[in-house]
């Protein structure tokens, strides 16, 4: 695995904390978990040749919700 790699999946990890905890603290940084740094993790995860797909759930019987999944 090299660096790179290494640290993508790192964020990838820090992201799906993130997006089950936003409001609370991190138990990354200890800082509360805000969009702004949702944001500016995702952006350097895509920089870093990290995906995100669309995947689409089923939210209730009438119909389909699409929700972004890391890769």
């Amino acid at each position: 695995m090299t660096d790179k790699e290494y640290v993508k999946d790192i964020l990838r990890d820090m992201l799906n904390h993130y997006y089950d905890n936003i409001g609370e603290k991190s138990k990354y940084t200890g800082d509360i978990i805000t969009p702004k740094m949702i944001s500016r993790v995702t952006e350097r995860y895509l920089e870093l040749g990290g995906k995100l797909t669309r995947e689409e759930c089923e939210t209730n019987r009438e119909g389909h919700e699409e929700v972004w999944m890391l890769r």
